[in-house]
């Protein structure tokens, strides 16, 4: 379904303030720059179950806050862009591809969110620490395998109960 409702608003403040929880709470630090977090899982899974929309307000409102919040706040417009990036491509190749390899395909959101992070490692550590962001990169790359393997194992879950319906 293609419009949005107060129901979904709803539901996409209250997917923003876990996202928000779980990015604080359930976070580790990578080196001096930005850490390992579960906000791709909540991205994914609302964009997947819920709606791209709701997706997009997921993405820029839970990771961003928790930059404030963590005092990360160079890293705030790139996280909007990676999260906002992340959010585009699992819509692109999740809800757009009507076949199995979909499943496969939504991993390339995990690599394109990763890689808008090398920027913002390099203006922190300095350009000369390139191998530290390559590293961060491959972190962040696999906190967002991890996010896209819980979103969609969560998916599998609300569909096989019909719970997509009920909370879209």
């Amino acid at each position: 379904n293609k419009k949005i409702t107060i129901k979904k608003i709803c539901i996409s403040a209250i997917l923003a303030s876990l996202c928000y929880v779980f990015t604080m709470f359930i976070s580790i630090p990578l080196s001096s720059t930005g850490y390992i977090n579960l906000s791709d899982f909540f991205i994914v899974f609302t964009t997947i179950c819920i709606d791209p929309l709701c997706g997009l307000l997921v993405s820029i409102i839970g990771p961003s806050l928790a930059d404030l919040t963590l005092g990360y706040y160079i890293y705030i417009p790139f996280t909007v862009l990676a999260k906002v990036l992340e959010c585009i491509v699992v819509h692109l190749l999740f809800n757009k591809i009507n076949n199995k390899s979909k499943y496969l395909l939504i991993f390339i959101s995990s690599i394109v969110m990763a890689s808008i992070y090398i920027m913002p490692d390099l203006i922190v550590l300095g350009f000369d620490q390139i191998i530290v962001a390559l590293i961060n990169f491959l972190f962040n790359t696999i906190q967002g395998i991890v996010g896209v393997i819980l979103g969609l194992i969560i998916y599998k879950i609300f569909k096989k109960y019909d719970l997509i319906n009920k909370i879209g």
